[in-house]
């Protein structure tokens, strides 16, 4: 049995398809390393950040002195940042609750999340990659935009 080779217009089309899907995963790529967020939410996994608890609000220079490197790193992103609370009348007592089965479980202290808003883009995957990286952060997510429609 002979084995034949298909037409050289063949070939050329496979070629062809092969090429456009390889420039679509690099141009997908390409889109995720641009993904640029002037605002995220972080949770933090102690207590880091010194604010006033009446405003709620405070600037790059509330960091303690444990997470002084974060001060810095967060100051080289965008010094004029504004940190809030992300649930301001959240009571950090509040993580004990009593679930349906009658047991005391310890909730997350959602007092440790805050929002980040800067006054310049960043690029998001950097700083989830810096949050994979730093035992102080225990997550980052990005803005979410919910609509109705």
């Amino acid at each position: 049995m002979k084995f034949q080779l298909p037409n050289k217009r063949t070939l050329v089309q496979f070629a062809v398809l092969c090429v456009v899907i390889s420039a679509c995963n690099v141009a997908d790529e390409e889109k995720e390393r641009e993904f640029l967020v002037d605002n995220f939410v972080i949770k933090f996994t102690d207590d880091i950040i010194q604010m006033d608890t009446p405003t709620d609000t405070a600037g790059v220079g509330s960091f303690t002195e444990n997470a002084d490197h974060l001060r810095i790193y967060f100051s080289s992103l965008d010094d004029k940042l504004m940190i809030t609370r992300y649930l301001p009348d959240f009571n950090p007592s509040d993580t004990l609750r009593v679930n349906a089965a009658g047991d005391t479980v310890r909730q997350s202290n959602m007092a440790l999340i805050f929002k980040f808003d800067l006054s310049k883009f960043v690029s998001f995957p950097d700083l989830v990659q810096k949050a994979e990286e730093e035992p102080l952060i225990d997550w980052v997510d990005p803005p979410y935009e919910i609509s109705l429609d």
